[in-house]
């Protein structure tokens, strides 16, 4: 086992401006506020009272193994943050898990299970979670959407535990209310589901879920969840949007929802996706209104010319207009862009300069209105991993 020491942080950043971003030096970023920032790693996980004594293996039968647990994706609920931990290779206790942001124990921060251990102790229920591999709050309605994608170990022997799906979880309750099948609505042995989204400027029957399939190409639009005729289907996007002769099964679709899209009453901002894969040159945006509606190529624009590989982090809280990101492995500079601006590079503004030792692989707004980064060395890792 390998004695990497592995730590991950979740720190908040004032919306500090700084003009032509991509030409400042890093070192002009205003660095997170120590007080307001968590220290997490893997030696602090809460075992339930059944695994205190013996929790060498999970519900999969794997030796518990504290290097494969990596946090990637973030959101924010008052003082909880909710993290997804992908199982990537073998021996990770849960998927799905919490810290507080209140928590006294800043240098080592308890790590929980969510919603309960009930739905990471067993591979046989339909209520059990896989394998999270993103989130999604709506503050409307208080849920927690969760992209799982039913495959565990995905980079070393995948093995299909469930159906992949979306799971709706009621984060006052901690209940989960929705379970949705995606079955009908991927291609075996093509599909690659990789990041959700909700257009929750409504309430219930207004919701609509959007995942992003890299290995197709295409969304996938579940309407209406919480309703009785809830239905989904897919979206396939502009051959555009991936130019390499080898197609992009293997790329990353990055996918994001903002409250940018113009339109509409002053009431309630019309919500427009944006995406695009890190590889691509060009950043994409459609309006929720239309691909809820099946309208594919007329209604997808191109925003702009990427200045570079960008890997999206994530937005300023629901319909936010900040998108925020960094430059694909040598940068780990934050920087976010306002969607009513021009995608050019005089409007990418630097955010925050983590050290040089981490970088974010998610940003949302939260807990005392600030922005708050997941940061990880895992980069340093990425021979080791």
């Amino acid at each position: 086992m390998s004695t990497f020491d592995c730590h991950w942080t979740i720190g908040a950043f004032l919306l500090c401006t700084f003009t032509g971003a991509l030409l400042v030096d890093a070192q002009q970023c205003m660095p997170a506020m120590q007080d307001l920032t968590l220290m997490m790693s893997w030696k602090n996980i809460q075992w339930s009272e059944e695994q205190t004594e013996n929790h060498t293996t999970n519900a999969y039968g794997e030796a518990y193994n504290e290097s494969a647990i990596i946090p990637t994706r973030m959101q924010i609920w008052r003082t909880q943050v909710f993290l997804t931990f992908p199982r990537y290779r073998p021996g990770i206790p849960f998927s799905l898990g919490y810290v507080l942001l209140n928590s006294t124990n800043r240098f080592d921060t308890e790590i929980y299970p969510f919603p309960s251990w009930l739905e990471h102790s067993s591979k046989d229920s339909y209520a059990s979670i896989v394998n999270a591999v993103d989130i999604y709050l709506d503050h409307n309605n208080l849920m927690l959407w969760v992209l799982d994608t039913g495959e565990i170990n995905s980079l070393v022997k995948p093995s299909r535990i469930a159906p992949p799906r979306i799971f709706g979880i009621h984060i006052t309750d901690r209940k989960v209310i929705k379970v949705i099948d995606l079955s009908d609505m991927v291609c075996a042995g093509k599909s690659r589901l990789q990041f959700v989204v909700a257009d929750a400027s409504g309430a219930g029957s207004d919701t609509n879920l959007f995942v992003s399939d890299a290995g197709t190409r295409s969304l996938i639009v579940y309407k209406g969840p919480m309703t009785s005729d809830s239905h989904g289907f897919r979206v396939q996007l502009p051959p555009l949007l991936c130019l390499k002769s080898t197609g992009c099964q293997q790329d990353v679709l990055h996918l994001m929802i903002s409250g940018g899209g113009g339109g509409g009453d002053c009431s309630r901002p019309r919500a427009r996706l944006y995406f695009s894969y890190l590889s691509g040159e060009y950043l994409f945006s459609a309006l929720d209104k239309d691909l809820s509606e099946g309208k594919t190529l007329a209604s997808v624009s191109q925003v702009g010319v990427k200045p570079s590989r960008l890997v999206f982090a994530g937005v300023d809280g629901d319909l936010g207009t900040n998108l925020f990101f960094r430059r694909d492995q040598d940068s780990n500079t934050i920087y976010s862009w306002n969607v009513s601006t021009a995608f050019q590079s005089d409007n990418l503004v630097i955010r925050d300069c983590p050290p040089s030792c981490r970088q974010a692989t998610s940003v949302t707004a939260g807990y005392k209105d600030l922005i708050w980064a997941l940061e990880s060395n895992i980069w340093v890792r990425q021979g080791h991993y």
